[in-house]
């Protein structure tokens, strides 16, 4: 894929200029710098309304918080932080969102957003009253889903909404509409998408209802990099024309023995980008698995 040299140089140079304006004002108080170009991945935390909540043998709380203390020892800091759905436990209650926002306070303290692609296990009306900061975010062009783009200076990140009733993810005729016109309107500018219910391995039967809509909708555009999901707590990727698949691993507990708990380094460069695991159990061996992705 082409890229549009002129404007890509001049919005990286801007940003870059205003980053290490920032960073040098900051580094005098003893801060650290944000790097616009990393942001951390997670899936399927599901926060109970307590934080004593166990499931599966795991205290969600508890593993939330040991990935939030390693985003923290990052220098420089990351962009932001996506869930790719079910933040909550059960069914998004209020009480969930708000022990969520306590788990996040370091986080958020440290001035890392926080972007939550909705799971089935989420609540749109709930989170946006823990999380109001979504408000200014969201494009109201889609009205019945919390859908909105993140502008990075090597891609556009979808934040996308699969949430229905029920365990199966619908995006609906009107989001996949929204995605079009929005890739339509970037046809140079990488692009990648960030939802709860991903393409399964056979589309007819995915998670997701509408995934062969969905894949063609964006299979002309070359711009779409990669899609990267949750809800099956498993980390796996495959190819699918042209599209990389990204299947996050959960931060809350495992389905089944041998895979592995985490968190991923998402880095975008102007080549591409890298998807890197980070295990809760340093000595697992797949701890810093890496998947790459070009950009067309």
């Amino acid at each position: 894929m082409k890229k549009t040299t002129c404007t890509i140089t001049r919005r990286l140079f801007l940003i870059a200029l205003l980053l290490s304006f920032a960073c040098t004002s900051l580094r005098a108080a003893d801060e650290v710098c944000v790097d616009p170009n990393h942001y951390i991945l997670l899936a399927d935390t599901h926060i109970a309304v307590t934080k004593e909540k166990n499931a599966n043998g795991e205290n969600m709380a508890a593993n939330f918080e040991k990935v939030a203390k390693e985003v923290l020892k990052l220098d420089p800091r990351p962009a932001g932080i996506i869930i790719c759905g079910d933040a909550s436990l059960n069914v998004g209650e209020a009480e969930s969102y708000d022990v969520l926002k306590e788990l996040y306070k370091p986080l958020s303290d440290a001035g890392i957003p926080l972007h939550v692609a909705m799971g089935n296990h989420d609540n749109r009306a709930n989170f946006v009253e823990a999380f109001p900061e979504v408000k200014d975010l969201r494009d109201t062009a889609v009205e019945e889903k919390l859908v909105y783009v993140v502008r990075s200076p090597h891609a556009d990140l979808y934040i996308l909404d699969s949430l229905k009733a029920g365990a199966a993810g619908t995006l609906g005729k009107e989001q996949i509409e929204w995605l079009k016109t929005n890739l339509d309107a970037a046809p140079d500018y990488p692009a990648i998408l960030f939802l709860h219910h991903g393409p399964g391995a056979k589309l007819e039967s995915s998670p997701l209802s509408d995934a062969t809509a969905l894949v063609d909708a964006i299979s002309d555009q070359d711009q779409v990099a990669s899609i990267v999901f949750g809800h099956t707590h498993t980390w796996t990727n495959r190819d699918l024309e042209g599209i990389k698949l990204l299947n996050m691993p959960p931060v809350a507990y495992k389905f089944g023995q041998g895979k592995p708990l985490g968190w991923v380094d998402m880095r975008l460069t102007d080549e591409g980008v890298t998807y890197k695991l980070n295990t809760l159990d340093p000595e697992s061996a797949r701890n810093g698995e890496t998947v790459t992705k070009k950009w067309k």
